[in-house]
């Protein structure tokens, strides 16, 4: 989107440069708007299974150290 071929042809005037400017600007503003996005959400499906994850180690280590407690009270052995 922001070449214009081999340099074969090319916009002469000031018109044609013009548009060929406006062209590429919008060609990268096209293709970065929906990049930022995607990444963005990316960013943030990431963050919110890693918090999941971190909240089932959490419980996993609560049940252990409950399970621990539980043994050692009835007084065996670890």
């Amino acid at each position: 989107m922001t070449t214009t071929g081999y340099g074969d042809a090319f916009p002469q005037t000031a018109l044609g440069k013009l548009l060929g400017c406006l062209t590429m600007l919008s060609g990268l503003v096209v293709l970065a708007l929906p990049i930022t996005v995607i990444s963005e959400n990316f960013a943030h499906a990431y963050q919110s299974q890693e918090k999941k994850q971190q909240k089932q180690r959490e419980a996993e280590m609560q049940v252990r150290r409950h399970r621990e407690c539980t043994v050692k009270d009835l007084g065996f052995r670890v």
